[in-house]
């Protein structure tokens, strides 16, 4: 389901109101990290969509077919449809599990492969850390080299930070900068395919909240 995210460019300066994580990302056009898998359309795109009527079109049949973005979630009572438009083992990986509702399930599609099959290491850690933003290699690294579909499915422990990396982390409010550092928000930033400069505004807009409370690692 979309979300109606506003986009205003004015004065060099794009910025993007999300009703989805309640934030304005703020950021010059010509500062951008381009990738197709990256972009202001997936800003409108949460985790785990709802929709009681039909699964969104976007999301279903355009958005991993067309290379647009590496993964997709959805919060459905449509389980067996979804699985039969990805069934395409060469491409994509599922994983479909339980929800506090009976009738609904939580379907993860995922792009076969690591993020390091799609984005350069070195080219994201460089991109963050010319915006001051450091990404510490012994949190980071093991997330980029390991399969997607794991890092959707909730089992994934971070060996450094011994928390178990969750996507929805993107949406957990002032937290989550103290309890995952940069690194998890960087991470679920690529696997929605939103644009580097969106999360990296977002980190520096938790990281002011956070400015006398340091990093558990």
């Amino acid at each position: 389901m979309k979300h109606d995210t506003k986009i205003i460019k004015s004065r060099g300066i794009v910025t993007i109101v999300s009703p989805l994580t309640n934030v304005s990302y703020h950021y010059n056009p010509d500062d951008q990290y381009i990738s197709q898998y990256l972009s202001e359309e997936n800003l409108s795109y949460y985790v785990a969509e709802n929709n009681e009527d039909e699964e969104d079109e976007y999301l279903l049949n355009h958005a991993l077919q067309e290379s647009r973005k590496l993964c997709a979630t959805f919060w459905t009572k449509n389980a067996e449809q979804i699985c039969r438009v990805f069934n395409d083992s060469s491409r994509y990986n599922l994983f479909v599990g339980d929800t506090w509702k009976e009738e609904y399930k939580l379907v993860y599609v995922a792009r076969k492969g690591k993020l390091s099959d799609y984005f350069d290491l070195e080219e994201i850690d460089a991109w963050y850390g010319s915006r001051n933003i450091p990404v510490n290699c012994a949190i980071f690294d093991p997330m980029f080299e390991t399969e997607m579909i794991e890092l959707l499915s909730g089992k994934y422990k971070n060996p450094a930070l011994q928390t178990t990396y969750s996507i929805f982390i993107m949406f957990e409010g002032d937290d989550v900068l103290r309890d995952y550092g940069p690194e998890g928000l960087i991470i679920s930033g690529l696997l929605l395919g939103y644009p580097l400069e969106a999360t990296a505004d977002l980190i520096h807009q938790l990281s002011l909240y956070f400015i006398d409370n340091p990093r558990r690692i």
